[in-house]
């Protein structure tokens, strides 16, 4: 409990430990932990690749599930705005905004793990809705005869209210985290803020720039 910033008499059934040894020596340490629990019962590990003698493959395990995944967005934002035009600029936003939020992450907490980064991630679900909402406003004012520019700036118009109201329901969701006053948590929180407000900001920027 002392690790995790909790009281001394805290009596949680189930502990999460993340560990991050030192490059280099992930098989040593999976061997220590394996050998130091081994008398412990219920003790469950899940190890990297790295742990396992494995080599990492950046094409197998990022490239190809990050195109299946952007092929799959793409396709099912195409057939629910209606084009592929439309969906582009949601797809390429919500990534920039990723890109964004991982850079915030690295800010926050230099000394970066794979969990600390990739919850960057995190921001995608934002970012997916916020820029569907202003997307789906702009095609709804192309469809009714206006030209590009007065559409964009009538969903701007039209939305933008809605947006920070969206943003503001994930943030406070974020914020909820640091209520428990864990420190991870906070760390986590922390990056998802500013992940939201840069979807935000992308939203209203680069959205209406890539239409």
């Amino acid at each position: 409990p002392r690790l995790a910033g909790l009281a001394a008499d805290a009596q949680s059934p189930r502990w999460f430990v993340l560990a991050t040894p030192l490059a280099g020596t992930e098989r040593d340490a999976a061997a220590f932990a394996s050998q130091m629990t081994a008398k412990i019962e219920g003790v469950t590990w899940l190890w990297p690749n790295r742990a396992m003698g494995l080599t990492p493959d950046p094409v197998r395990d990022l490239a190809v599930p990050a195109g299946l995944a952007a092929l799959a967005a793409l396709t099912i934002l195409a057939a629910g705005l209606g084009a592929f035009r439309f969906a582009l600029p949601v797809v390429l936003a919500s990534l920039v905004t990723v890109c964004l939020a991982a850079g915030a992450a690295a800010l926050i907490n230099p000394r970066l793990d794979a969990a600390t980064w990739s919850f960057a991630s995190a921001v995608l679900a934002p970012a997916l809705v916020l820029n569907v909402v202003l997307v789906a406003a702009h095609v709804q004012a192309r469809r009714k005869g206006s030209g590009i520019s007065h559409a964009i700036m009538l969903a701007a118009h039209r939305r933008g209210g809605l947006l920070v109201a969206i943003a503001l329901v994930f943030a406070s969701f974020w914020m909820s985290w640091m209520l428990r006053q864990i420190p991870s948590l906070g760390n986590f929180a922390t990056i998802a803020l500013a992940g939201t407000a840069i979807a935000l900001i992308t939203a209203l920027t680069m959205v209406p720039a890539a239409l």
